[in-house]
């Protein structure tokens, strides 16, 4: 990274003193991560007791910081899907854009699936979210933490901004625009970053950002509400971009609520995000609204034919689906629409899936196990139980987690062979 070059561009917003600030501060390890409860599965007194040390955050519904040493990230509970871990200043991207239970939201640069998740717990697996992301690696990342979660509310799939704004222009009450930027707000965590840093880089992102937030723009309902942000520090990317489609379109920018550790440049209704005052790594946030009043969405209310709330998908693979609203994509890869429920075979009927087992108001069989128990089902043993023959959704703490098959007074092992481990801790 060029040094100086990287200090000379701060100065369009920030102050001697506080580029400094900034510089020194990059060189400290980020102490903290943070962890985001599902509220269904877990309510904020059990985690508490399970874990005494985690930091309730001041203002963020469900969210609490812990120090990294902690490893949640190898425990049960993150195993099972009770919490997502997310970056400190992450966290603020679906909080501020204040989802509620009836929005048709879209997560533009979703992978790998943190924000679309905590906007799924916020909605309690309400309305529709539409994840979306254009790599074909990054989006089966994506897909596999919306299958770990049991998010029957989130459709994931792979497409470019230009072929959404053909066919769902005005469309989306809400929208998340996590921008690819050029990361120095990835610093601390991630030392390539630091050193593929340029800001000939800084730049080139400018100019994609600037095409992604009109074609973001154009996808949002009249009356309906954006979220722009950048893991980037330099303005270019963060007010120049906003500023630019401001000057391009009827777009008004919304005031961020004022928060502790908060940094405002001249355009004073958005806020970065910086070491040496917010506990986390680096972001810039803003706030964007189309003019007019916004049009109700409107959710099937009837339970389908198995009995479930939502609507029933199934794919060219006889993969049965469900989910709250579909949207009839055209040539967009869709690697799921909400809840895989299982495979219809012509001979056995319907195969359930392991990722109906992570479905919270699921209908099958509900066992709950031992935390021991627990741990050496994800590892791959076998179960002696004394209970009915039959298939069981295995739950723990009842959080559900996995199928089973009941033969003889045994819980035959259905756990995916490929996530099977050996859990380190609680």
């Amino acid at each position: 990274m060029d040094s100086e070059n990287f200090k000379q561009h701060l100065k369009k917003y920030l102050s001697n003193e506080n580029i400094d600030k900034l510089i020194t501060s990059l060189n400290d390890k980020q102490k903290y991560s943070c962890i985001i409860i599902d509220e269904e599965k877990i309510d904020k007194e059990t985690i508490k007791k399970i874990y005494p040390t985690l930091i309730e955050h001041p203002f963020v519904k469900n969210a609490f910081l812990y120090d990294k040493e902690l490893e949640l990230g190898k425990s049960l509970l993150f195993e099972i899907g009770a919490f997502y871990i997310l970056e400190p200043c992450s966290i603020l991207v679906s909080h501020f854009l204040n989802p509620q239970k009836d929005d048709l939201i879209l997560d533009i640069a979703a992978a790998p699936g943190g924000k679309s998740i905590h906007t799924s717990f916020l909605m309690k697996n309400k309305g529709q979210i539409i994840s979306n992301e254009i790599s074909s690696s990054r989006v089966e990342i994506l897909s596999s933490n919306v299958e770990k979660y049991g998010r029957k509310n989130i459709s994931v799939i792979s497409t470019d901004t230009k072929t959404l704004k053909n066919q769902f222009p005005n469309t989306f009450t809400k929208i998340i625009l996590d921008a690819p930027c050029s990361g120095s707000g990835m610093f601390r965590k991630d030392i390539n970053m630091k050193e593929d840093w340029t800001y000939n880089k800084v730049l080139s992102c400018a100019t994609l950002q600037k095409e992604l937030i009109i074609d973001a723009y154009s996808l949002l309902a009249e009356g309906g509400e954006m979220i722009y942000s950048t893991c980037s520090y330099s303005y270019e990317e963060d007010e120049e971009v906003v500023q630019y489609l401001l000057n391009n379109t009827d777009a008004i920018l919304l005031d961020i609520p004022s928060f502790n550790g908060e940094y405002r440049s001249s355009l004073n209704k958005t806020v970065h995000l910086l070491p040496f005052l917010y506990q986390g790594e680096g972001h810039y946030i803003a706030k964007i609204k189309k003019p007019n009043t916004l049009k109700k969405i409107n959710f099937p209310q009837n339970k389908n034919k198995y009995n479930l709330d939502g609507e029933i998908f199934i794919n060219n693979k006889n993969e049965l689906f469900l989910t709250n609203l579909l949207l009839s994509f055209k040539n967009i890869r869709v690697l799921r629409n909400g809840i895989k429920i299982g495979t219809i075979d012509k001979k056995l009927g319907l195969i359930y899936d392991h990722a109906y087992a992570r479905f919270l108001q699921n209908n099958l069989s509900k066992v709950d196990l031992s935390k021991e128990e627990t741990i050496n089902f994800i590892y791959g043993l076998t179960l002696n139980k004394t209970i009915p023959d039959g298939y069981v959704n295995l739950t723990y703490l009842n959080i559900p987690f996995a199928l089973g098959k009941v033969s003889k007074n045994q819980i035959k092992n259905h756990y995916p062979k490929g996530l099977r481990k050996k859990l380190l801790h609680y």
